[in-house]
């Protein structure tokens, strides 16, 4: 794809070096909605080695887990190209699912236990508040 095909297809958010067809393993975040909250995408190939050689016995596979769930079509494009530009590290990624576990079952009232549904930041409770003067 040239520079000039990337700017008109509405890509040219991709960094430098990524094929908007093909899509690279690794940790991304990504919005499942506009305005929703971010959540933790991993794209990875698998097929079974041998343990000895290291070669592979089939085919790879494109795996894509989204916000913890495996999706069911990994080359569908409401993941990859738009993943590509927030890559984040494995430890981020670990991070985020659990973030998003807490919040399903502990903070029901946060954006993250509804990553579908856009964030209306007038509900959204504040995350630090300044203690109270109790001294009068």
């Amino acid at each position: 794809m040239r520079d000039g095909d990337r700017e008109s297809s509405g890509l040219d958010f991709l960094p430098d070096g990524v094929d908007p067809n093909t899509p690279a393993p690794g940790f991304y975040m990504t919005r499942q909605c506009r305005g929703g909250p971010f959540v933790p995408v991993r794209i990875a190939l698998k097929g079974e080695r041998d343990p000895v050689t290291g070669d592979l016995l089939e085919d790879e596979v494109l795996v894509v887990v989204v916000n913890g769930q495996l999706a069911p079509d990994p080359w569908n494009t409401s993941v990859w190209p738009w993943c590509a530009k927030n890559p984040i590290t494995r430890g981020r990624y670990e991070f985020m699912l659990l973030d998003v576990e807490h919040a399903t079952e502990h903070r029901p009232d946060d954006p993250k236990a509804r990553p579908y549904e856009p964030v209306d930041w007038r509900k959204v409770p504040p995350q630090f508040t300044k203690p109270k003067d109790t001294k009068k």
